[in-house]
């Protein structure tokens, strides 16, 4: 089996959410080796950019700073960008593409130290939230995770994070197979983060916080951070 091959036998599901360091780093492995051959099949360029949007985040946000490693954001970005101008782009993979080059960018905001393209990052995400947000959870979960891990010093940024996790969870209590369980369990901590200060909002909190551990069984999305969430509520 060829790499690419390799990489057409993913589904796109499995290329995202990836918080194994050598899961990603197995999967990047016949990444890199597809896309030096340029393959022109979209799901297969999709799901490069995503394990490579996935490896910066593991091997350059969430690592040390003395090991963290650079590129894979803008490679991601680059071949997603060039997704976006592709009128034969299929409509189904489209909430995939517009969503994650919003995403990417952002992390090559952060690589690069640019702040106009953090602005432009947001106005991607804004363009994918009206023209796919009524179908699809990824704008909205995507620019809340963005929002959420930023300093401080972007508080207007910030506040995105409880606006669009607190319209994913109405969403899901309105249609609860509007996401898959994995991204419900994230939603759930990622509200609870958000809202638990807030006295009146922690007992939703706490109960959202259960339900991403349910949601979780195989311990790979929400649950490990639901639990700690929880024992530090408890504490309180």
């Amino acid at each position: 089996m060829t790499d690419i091959e390799k990489v057409q036998a993913w589904a796109i599901k499995d290329c995202v959410e990836l918080l194994d360091p050598e899961q990603v780093n197995s999967m990047l492995d016949v990444a890199l080796l597809a896309y030096d051959k340029k393959p022109n099949d979209h799901s297969t360029c999709l799901k490069i950019a995503l394990v490579f949007h996935e490896a910066a985040l593991v091997f350059g946000l969430m690592a040390k700073k003395t090991d963290r490693k650079k590129g894979f954001a803008e490679k991601s970005y680059q071949i997603l960008e060039k997704l976006v101008t592709d009128v034969d782009l299929a409509k189904d993979l489209k909430p995939w593409v517009f969503s994650y080059r919003a995403s990417a960018l952002a992390l090559v905001s952060g690589e690069q130290s640019k702040l106009g393209l953090l602005s432009k990052a947001f106005e991607l995400f804004e363009q994918a939230i009206i023209e796919f947000g009524d179908d699809s959870y990824l704008p909205r979960f995507l620019r809340g995770s963005v929002s959420e891990n930023m300093p401080w010093i972007f508080w207007r940024k910030r506040q995105f994070a409880k606006i669009d996790f607190d319209s994913l969870v109405k969403r899901v209590e309105a249609e609860p197979d509007f996401m898959p369980d994995e991204i419900k369990s994230f939603t759930f901590w990622a509200w609870a983060n958000q809202f638990h200060r807030n006295k009146n909002l922690r007992p939703k909190a706490v109960q959202l916080l259960k339900a991403a551990m349910i949601l979780d069984p195989e311990k790979k999305a929400g649950y490990s951070r639901a639990k700690n969430l929880i024992e530090q509520i408890e504490k309180k």
